[in-house]
C-alpha cells in the first residue's frame, strides 16, 4: 500500500472498498495510543464507530467531497446514422456502458450501512496496522545498534582503588594495620581459650562498640570517601566478629554478645541493606547451631536493639513500629528473634520507600524536614550565586544563602529559589524586572516574591533581556519581566516587574508544565494542550506563520502534549506518553533534528527518536537534547555541547552521546552555550562554554569538549540547573520525577549481593512439609512463615522498584536465573496461602523473566500439545506458562518472534528456524484453543441437563455475564497498565483476568451447585487483592488470632484465588497472543505487499488455511447446538466470540480486503469452504432469534423478517450475532475479489508468463501492430549485414540466425525496431560516451546503428536477461552485453575501413 511521508503525518491510502471520500492522514504522535487498540475493536460495530469517531477528532480521517455519480443512462448514441458504426465506434460504445455499470454497481455497493461501516474498519484496521509497522518493523537500525551498544553501569560493590598501585608509605600503613588486627584478634581468641582473659576480651569489644555507637549516624556509609585499607579493615573485622559470634567459637557469651552488637553497629553504621541482611543471615545461622548443639543461644542487649530500632525509625517518614516485649529478664534478646524484629522494620522501611517511588505521591509538591545543600559555581557577576563577592566560583562551593530549598532555576544572571512552602525567592540581575521584586535593581542574596500562591515550578530565559515563568499547584501561570514581543502573555509588550497572572486563554485551564525561551514561552494544559506566546519568526510558536502571539494560543496541530521546552528560537515538545518529540521553529545549524536547517513552522515529528521513551528535553542556544528513560543522552545541533571533540561539528539528527554511554543519566539541564548532566550515582558532569568555570572544572579554560566529572561534590546530588553562565545542584529529592535510588540507608539496596542473600532466606526456610514442627532456629510455624513473608515482600519490592527505576535484568546479576527457578519450584510446593501469594507476585516481575530467545521455546514445550496434556501440567509449569503467554503478549516481542524487530532481539533458537518456530507455536495455539472452545461449549450442554437446567438461567447465566463483563474490564486495565509502565496494575489485571481458569481445566469439571458458588467466591476474593505490601506480614494475617478460627470454606475460596493466579493459560490469554501474531504478521504483509512465494505469505497461507479449517468445523458444532438449544444462544454467543471463530476470524477476514486479489487468491479454497458455513450458521441464528438486520433484509444469508420468524431468545440475543453476518458479508466480498480477476480468462501458461516481460518491453513492442511493412526491406537489410560479415565472424552470425528462427513473427517489423531509439539502446550509448569506448563518436551510420540493434536484441534474448535486469542498466550483465555489442561493432567498423582502403 503506497504512503508517502508528510510534514506532521503520513498520508495513507483509503482502503479500496468505498469511493474515496475521505482523505487519511496519520498523526505520528498519536501512533504509541493506536498500539494499545486491539484488533479485536472492528469485529463489533459499536466498537469500530468508537474508534473511527477518533480518527475524526484527531483529524487523521478528513471527509471530503466525494465525486458523486452522475447516471448518464448509459453512452449517448446519435439518433440517425446513415452507416453503421465502425469498429473502433463499437468499441467506444462497448467501453462506455461498461464504465456506466460499474460505476452504478459501485455506488449502489456504498449506499447500504454495511459498505460504509466496512470502509470505517479497514480504516481503523489500517491504522492500527500503520502504527504496528512504524514502531515495530521500521526500527533504525542505527538506533538499535547505539542501544544495544550500551551498558547499564550499576553500582560497585568492589573495593575502592583495588587497581590502583600503593606507595610505599600506604604499603607500610597497610601492613600495619592488617598486622595488628591479626594480632589482636589472635589475643583475644587465646583469650577466650584460656578461660583467663575474658574480662580483657570484653572490654576490648565493649569499647569497640561504645566506639561505634558514639559515631554520627552513617559515618561508613559513602564508601568512595573511605581509604582502602580502611574498607579493607573492616572487611576483616567483619569476618572475625561473624566467626566469633557463632556458638562454636571459643568466645564466652559476654563476648559473643558483644561481638554480636559491634557486628550490628557497623552494619548500621555502613547504611547499606546487605550488610543488615548479612547481620540477619549471621544471627539465624548462630542460632540454628546453638539449637542443634543444645547450648544457650547468642544473645544481644534489649538497649542494643532499641538504639537500633531508633535509628531506623529516624531514618523513615513516618513512624516505624514499637517494639514487642521479647527480652529476657536479663535485658537481652534471643538473636534469632532480633533477626526477625529487624527484617520487619527493613520491609516495612522499604515498602514506606517504595510507596513515595511507585506511588502518585510525586505529583504534588509536599513539606519535608530534610535539610538541602545547595551547591554553586560559575559567574557571579550579578550576585546571581549570591555568594557575596563578584568574583567567579571555579567548583562547586556550598552556599547558606539558600534555605529550604525545594526548586533552583538558574536563569540569565538570577537565580530563582521555589522553596518547600510554595514560595519564591530571587536574586542577581533585575534588570527589566526580571527578579520579580518590584523594581529593575540587582539582588544581591535572596529575597521573596510578593506571592499569596503555592508555587509549582518557574523557568527562566537564558538569553535575550530576561523574563520568568511560573505555575502554581493549582494550575495557574504567572510571568514577569521583559515583556518584548509579548512573551509575558497579557495582550501587550509591557514589561512586568512583579508576577502576574496570566488570563485570557488559560482561564480555567491547569496548566501542568512552563518554559520560557529567549524570546517566546509556553505551556501544557492537563488536558494536554500546547500554548505558545511571544516572538514567532522562523515559525518557533508552530502556528504555520511567523507571527507573533500576545497571549496564549493553543497549538491545533497537535495533542496529548507533556512536556516543552523553548530554545533560542526553536521549540521541543514530548508527548504525554513520552513516546513522540514534535520540534519546530529555526533549523539552523540542524537544531531541529529532521536532517536538514529549513524552518519548520509546525510540529513535526522528530523520527530519528521515535520508539524511544523520553525522560526530558531541554536546549541550548544552536543545541538540543533528549533524554531517554534507559539513561542515554540524545543530541543534535552544533558547537562544543555535542561532545564530540570539535568546536564545529553539526549533527542534523539525534545521536547518542558516547562519551556518557556508560553512565545511567537521571537527569540533564542546559544552560546558554554549556550542559549538565546528573547520573544515577548522584555525580555530576558538565561540558561546553567553560569561560566563566562553568563547568566545575577548577580553571576556566574553554571550551569543555567532552563531558568531564564536576570536581567536589561528594554528596548525593538529585538536581541540577544550568543558567547563561553559572551552575547549580542541590540535594532535594525532585517532586516532578521519580527518583529510585540504588541505595537507600537500610532498606534499599539494588545490586546482586541483596537478592543473593534474600534467595538464600528463601531457600533455607520456605519449607513448610511438617505442619507441626518448623525449621530451626524458629520456636514456631507462625514466626517461620512471618520471616519468609518478609523476605518475599523485600524481594518483590526491590523488583518494583528496579522496574520503576527503568533498569534491566543486569540489576540481578547472575541471580535471575537461581531465582526464577527456586520460585517456580516453591508454586508446586506446599505452602501456606499469603506465601503462595508472594511467590506469584515475584514471579510476576518482568525482570525475572527469562531471555526472549529461551521464553520462546520454553513455551512451546510447555503448551499442551493435546487435549489430556492439560490435566498433566503441575500447578508450577501453569504458572510458568501463564507468565511466559502474557510476558509475550508485549508487541515487540512478537515482531521478534517473527523476525520484524530488531535483529538483535530476534530469537536464536538452535532447533528452529525463524519462520519454523511461529508456524509451530500458531499451530499448537490453534490446537488449544480448539480444545478450549469445544470444552466450553460441552459444558453449556452438561450444565442444560436435568437439574441443572434452572441453575443456568440463575446463577450460571449471571456468572456468565460477570465473567464477560470482567474479561473486558481486565483486558482494558491491561492495555492501559502497559502503556503507563504500571508493572503493579499490570499483575493485579492479570489476576483478575485468571478469574475463568477453572471454566477450562478439563481435569476439574463443575459437577455441582457448591462449585458453582465456590467459583462464584473465586471472582470475588481477588477484587480485594492489592500491591505486595498488602499481603506484609501483618495483613497476611500471621500474628493474627483469626488465622486459627477461619473456616474450611475460607481455605477453600483461598486456595481458588492462588488458582486465579494462574490465569495465564487462560484461553483469553492464548488467544490475545494468537491475535497479536496475527497483527503482526498482517500488518508486515500489507506494508510490504511481497509476492505469494515469501516466507511471510507462505506462513500467512500455511496458517490462514489451517485456521478456517478449524472456524468452519467450531461455526458447524455452533449451528448445531443452537439448533438443539436455542434458549442456550446467549451463552453460546459468549463462548464462540471469544475464540478463534469469534473476533479472530472476523480480524483475519477483513484484513484480507486490504490485500489486492492476487496475494488472496491461493486462500480461494478455504474461503470458498467457510463461506457456506457462514451461512448456514446465520441462518440457524436467524432461526432461533427475532434478529433481523433492519439496514438489508436481502442480505447474504436471505435473513428471515420478524413477521416470518418466531422470537424465541429475544431480538437483544440475536443483534449479539450481528457480528457474525458482516462477517459472511465481508467473507463473501473478499472471494468475490478472488474471482472477479478469474473471470477474464484461463490463466496464462508458463510460456506466457515468460514471454510476458519481453513483448511488453519496449525494445520489441515498437512497430509489432504495423502490418504494411514491406519483408523485402527486412529481407534486404540482413542480407547486408551479413555480406558486411563474410569474413568469418561465425558468432554474430550464427546469433542473428538464431533471433530470425527464434521470432519469425517479428520479420515482418523488425525494421521498425531497429529504426526506433529504445530506452536501453539509449542507456548503452551512454556507458559508451562515458567510458570512451571506441566506436562510440560513430554517429549517422544507419547500417551501423541497425547492426547494433540487431546485436543487442540478439544477446538481450540469448543471455535470458530478466525484466528486473533490465531496468538497471548498470548491473553486471547489462554492462557486459553493453561491452559485447560494441566489441563487434569495433571489428565491424574495422573490417569496412579495410574493405574499403582495399577497393582504393
Amino acid at each position: 500500500m503506497e504512503q508517502r511521508m508528510m510534514e506532521g503525518g503520513v498520508v495513507a491510502s483509503v482502503p479500496p472498498v468505498a469511493p474515496p471520500t475521505v482523505k487519511l492522514k496519520w498523526a505520528e504522535h498519536l501512533t504509541t495510543s493506536w498500539l494499545a487498540e486491539d484488533c479485536q475493536a472492528i469485529a463489533l460495530r459499536d466498537s469500530t464507530l468508537v474508534l473511527y469517531d477518533r480518527l475524526l477528532e484527531n483529524k487523521e480521517v478528513v471527509v471530503v467531497a466525494g465525486p458523486g455519480c452522475v447516471m448518464r443512462g448509459g453512452p449517448q448514441l446519435p439518433d440517425y446514422e446513415p452507416e453503421p458504426p465502425s469498429p473502433a465506434d463499437q468499441l467506444s460504445h462497448v467501453n462506455a456502458l461498461l464504465a456506466s455499470q460499474a460505476a452504478l454497481a459501485r455506488s449502489t455497493a456504498a449506499q447500504p450501512r454495511f459498505s460504509a461501516l466496512l470502509h470505517k474498519r479497514l480504516i481503523v484496521l489500517q491504522r492500527i496496522y500503520h502504527a504496528l509497522s512504524r514502531s515495530f518493523h521500521q526500527g533504525a537500525r542505527e538506533r538499535d545498534r547505539a542501544l544495544t551498544g550500551t551498558s547499564e553501569r550499576g553500582p560497585s560493590t568492589d573495593i575502592q582503588g583495588g587497581g590502583v598501585s600503593l606507595s610505599a608509605n600506604e604499603a607500610l600503613v597497610e601492613l600495619g594495620v592488617h598486622t595488628g588486627l591479626s594480632l589482636l584478634f589472635s589475643i583475644l581468641r587465646l583469650g577466650w581459650m584460656n578461660n583467663s582473659g575474658g574480662s580483657l576480651c570484653s572490654e576490648v569489644l565493649g569499647t569497640a562498640v561504645a566506639v561505634v555507637q558514639a559515631l554520627p549516624p552513617l559515618s561508613l556509609a559513602v564508601e568512595s570517601k573511605l581509604p582502602r585499607v580502611g574498607l579493607a579493615s573492616l572487611s576483616q573485622l567483619t569476618t572475625f566478629l561473624g566467626e566469633t559470634t557463632k556458638p562454636s567459637s571459643p568466645a564466652d557469651p559476654t563476648g559473643r554478645k558483644l561481638s554480636a552488637e559491634l557486628l550490628l553497629g557497623l552494619s548500621l553504621q555502613r547504611g547499606s541493606l546487605r550488610y543488615l541482611l548479612e547481620w540477619v543471615h549471621m544471627a539465624l545461622s548462630a542460632a540454628t547451631t546453638a539449637a542443634e548443639d543444645s547450648r544457650d543461644g547468642t544473645c544481644i542487649s534489649n538497649n542494643c536493639l532499641q538504639e537500633v530500632m531508633s535509628s531506623l525509625a529516624q531514618s523513615g517518614e513516618g513512624f516505624v513500629g514499637g517494639m514487642p516485649g521479647v527480652s529476657h529478664p536479663d535485658g537481652t534478646v534471643p538473636l534469632y528473634h532480633a533477626a526477625l524484629i529487624l527484617m520487619e522494620k527493613l520491609s516495612l522501611l522499604a515498602c514506606e520507600y517504595a510507596r513515595t517511588c511507585i506511588g502518585d505521591s510525586c505529583d504534588e509538591v509536599t513539606e519535608n524536614n530534610e535539610s538541602c545543600d545547595v551547591y554553586v559555581w560559575g559567574s557571579n557577576s550579578s550576585h546571581q550565586l549570591a555568594e557575596g563577592t563578584q568574583d567567579k566560583i571555579l567548583a562547586p562551593k556550598l552556599t547558606h544563602a539558600f534555605n529550604s530549598v525545594q526548586q533552583v532555576e538558574a536563569g540569565q544572571y538570577c537565580t530563582f529559589v521555589v522553596h518547600k512552602d510554595g514560595g519564591i525567592s530571587a536574586c542577581g540581575k533585575g534588570s527589566y524586572g526580571r527578579l520579580g521584586l518590584g523594581d529593575s535593581n540587582n539582588q544581591a542574596s535572596p529575597r521573596r516574591l510578593n506571592l499569596d500562591t503555592r508555587i509549582r515550578r518557574v523557568s527562566s530565559s537564558k538569553g535575550s533581556d530576561g523574563h520568568t515563568i511560573a505555575h502554581s499547584t493549582s494550575g495557574q501561570v504567572y510571568t514577569w519581566g521583559d515583556g518584548d514581543y509579548g512573551k509575558l502573555g497579557h495582550g501587550n509588550n509591557v514589561t512586568q516587574k512583579y508576577p502576574r497572572l496570566i488570563a485570557g486563554p488559560l482561564t480555567g485551564k491547569v496548566v501542568r508544565w512552563v518554559s520560557a525561551g529567549y524570546r517566546h514561552s509556553a505551556c501544557v494544559t492537563q488536558e494536554g494542550e500546547l500554548y505558545t506566546w511571544g516572538e514567532g519568526d522562523y515559525g518557533r510558536l508552530g502556528h504555520g506563520d511567523s507571527t507573533s502571539r500576545n497571549v496564549p494560543t493553543l497549538v491545533r496541530d497537535i495533542s496529548g502534549v507533556g512536556q516543552v521546552v523553548c530554545g533560542s528560537a526553536h521549540t521541543l515538545a514530548l508527548s504525554a506518553d513520552s513516546r513522540t518529540v514534535w520540534s519546530f521553529g529555526s533549523g539552523d545549524h540542524g537544531k531541529l533534528g529532521h536532517g536538514d536547517t529549513a524552518k519548520v513552522y509546525r510540529p513535526r515529528v522528530i523520527d530519528a527518536l521515535q520508539g524511544l521513551t523520553i525522560r526530558k528535553l531541554t536546549t541550548g542556544t544552536q543545541v538540543s537534547f533528549a533524554l531517554a528513560a534507559h539513561g542515554q543522552v540524545w543530541v543534535w545541533g552544533t558547537g562544543p555541547c555535542l561532545a564530540l571533540g570539535s568546536t564545529e561539528a553539526t549533527m542534523l539528527r539525534p545521536q547518542p552521546i558516547e562519551e556518557l554511554a556508560g553512565l545511567r543519566i537521571v537527569d540533564i539541564s542546559a544552560g546558554d552555550s554549556h550542559v549538565m548532566a546528573l547520573t544515577h550515582e548522584s555525580e555530576v558532569y558538565a561540558w561546553g562554554s567553560n569561560t566563566m568555570g562553568q563547568c566545575g572544572q577548577g580553571h576556566t579554560v574553554s571550551p569543555i569538549q567532552q563531558p568531564k566529572k564536576v570536581m567536589g561534590l561528594d554528596v548525593a546530588v538529585h538536581q541540577i540547573s544550568a543558567g547563561t553562565t553559572h551552575s547549580i545542584a542541590w540535594t532535594a529529592i525532585p517532586t516532578d520525577r521519580r527518583v529510585v535510588s540504588w541505595h537507600r540507608p537500610f532498606c534499599v539496596d539494588l545490586q546482586e549481593g541483596t537478592f543473593s542473600l534474600l534467595r538464600t532466606f528463601i531457600e533455607l526456610y520456605c519449607c513448610f512439609d511438617d505442619l507441626e514442627k518448623p525449621i530451626k532456629p524458629f520456636a514456631s510455624l507462625r514466626d517461620q512463615e512471618k520471616f519468609v513473608l518478609l523476605c518475599l515482600q523485600l524481594l518483590n519490592t526491590h523488583l518494583s522498584l528496579a522496574l520503576t527505576g527503568g533498569m534491566t535484568q543486569a540489576v540481578l546479576g547472575s541471580e535471575a536465573s537461581p531465582l526464577r527457578e527456586l520460585l517456580f519450584r516453591l508454586v508446586d510446593a506446599k505452602l501456606p496461602r499469603a506465601i503462595e501469594a508472594g511467590v506469584c507476585e515475584g514471579l510476576s516481575s518482568p525482570l525475572l523473566l527469562p531471555p526472549l530467545a529461551s521464553r520462546m521455546s520454553l513455551l512451546y514445550c510447555l503448551l499442551p500439545k493435546s487435549p489430556e496434556d492439560w490435566g498433566r501440567l503441575s500447578r508450577g509449569q501453569r504458572l510458568q506458562l501463564g507468565i511466559l503467554v502474557v510476558s509475550l503478549e508485549d508487541h515487540s516481542h512478537v515482531a521478534a518472534l517473527l523476525g520484524y524487530g530488531s535483529p538483535d532481539d530476534a530469537p536464536t533458537l538452535c532447533h528452529h528456524t525463524s519462520t519454523t518456530l511461529p508456524r509451530d507455536l500458531m499451530h499448537t495455539l490453534l490446537a488449544n484453543l480448539r480444545f478450549h472452545t469445544e470444552h466450553q461449549l460441552n459444558q453449556i450442554l452438561e450444565e442444560e441437563k436435568p437439574g441443572k437446567k434452572g441453575l443456568v438461567k440463575g446463577k450460571s447465566a449471571t456468572r456468565y455475564e460477570g465473567l464477560k463483563r470482567r474479561d473486558s474490564e481486565a483486558y482494558k486495565t491491561r492495555e492501559e497498565c502497559l502503556a503507563s509502565g504500571d508493572s503493579d496494575s499490570h499483575k493485579e489485571e492479570t489476576r483478575d483476568e485468571g478469574l475463568a481458569s477453572k471454566d477450562s481445566e478439563p481435569h476439574k469439571p463443575e459437577t455441582s451447585d457448591e462449585n458453582l458458588e465456590n467459583q462464584e467466591c473465586q471472582a470475588i476474593l481477588p477484587q480485594a487483592s492489592e500491591t505486595p505490601q498488602k499481603w506484609s506480614a501483618s495483613s497476611a494475617g500471621v500474628d493474627s488470632s483469626e488465622e486459627q478460627g477461619s473456616s474450611q470454606d475460607e481455605r477453600d475460596t483461598a486456595r481458588q484465588y492462588i488458582d486465579s493466579r494462574l490465569g495465564g493459560t487462560h484461553p483469553q490469554h492464548l488467544l490475545r497472543l494468537l491475535s497479536n501474531l496475527h497483527s503482526h504478521l498482517l500488518a508486515y504483509c500489507t506494508h510490504h505487499q511481497f509476492e505469494e512465494n515469501s516466507s511471510s505469505m507462505r506462513l500467512l497461507y500455511e496458517h490462514l488455511s489451517e485456521l478456517f479449517e478449524m472456524c468452519g468445523a467450531l461455526l458447524s458444532q455452533t449451528a448445531n447446538l443452537l439448533a438443539s438449544h436455542p434458549g442456550l444462544a446467549h451463552l453460546i454467543h459468549d463462548v464462540v466470540y471469544r475464540s478463534v471463530c469469534g473476533w479472530v476470524l472476523a480480524h483475519v477476514v477483513y484484513a484480507l480486503l486490504l490485500f489486492p486479489a492476487r496475494l488472496v487468491r491461493p486462500l480461494l479454497a478455504p474461503l470458498r469452504a467457510i463461506l457456506p458455513i457462514l451461512d448456514s450458521t446465520n441462518r440457524t441464528i436467524a432461526s432461533v432469534t427475532s434478529f433481523t438486520d433492519q439496514e438489508d433484509v436481502t442480505s447474504e444469508v436471505d435473513t428471515p423478517t420478524p413477521d416470518t420468524v418466531k422470537s424465541v431468545g429475544g431480538g437483544v440475543v440475536g443483534r449479539q450475532w450481528a457480528w457474525l453476518l458482516d462477517v459472511e458479508r465481508a467473507c463473501g466480498l473478499v472471494v468475490g475479489r478472488c474471482l472477479e480477476g478469474m473471470l477474464l480468462g484461463p490463466p496464462l501458461t508458463s510460456k506466457e508468463v515468460q514471454s510476458k516481460p519481453w513483448l511488453s518491453m519496449q525494445l520489441f513492442s515498437c512497430g509489432l501492430a504495423v502490418v504494411n511493412i514491406s519483408p523485402e526491406k527486412v529481407s534486404t537489410s540482413i542480407e547486408h549485414i551479413l555480406s558486411i560479415l563474410e569474413c568469418g565472424k561465425e558468432v554474430v552470425v550464427e546469433a542473428l540466425h538464431n533471433f530470425a528462427t527464434t521470432y519469425t513473427q517479428l520479420a515482418t517489423p523488425l525494421i521498425t525496431v531497429l529504426e526506433s531509439k529504445s530506452q536501453v539502446t539509449l542507456w548503452m550509448d551512454e556507458m559508451a560516451c562515458g567510458e570512451d569506448w571506441d566506436t562510440c563518436e560513430v554517429k549517422e551510420d544507419l547500417l551501423l546503428d541497425i547492426t547494433t540493434q540487431l546485436l543487442l536484441s540478439t544477446f538481450l534474448l540469448q543471455t535470458g536477461v530478466s525484466q528486473t535486469q533490465l531496468g538497471v542498466h548498470y548491473c553486471n550483465i547489462m554492462r557486459e552485453i553493453f561491452r559485447l555489442v560494441y566489441h563487434i561493432r569495433r571489428r565491424l567498423v574495422t573490417l569496412k575501413t579495410q574493405e574499403t582502403s582495399g577497393r582504393t
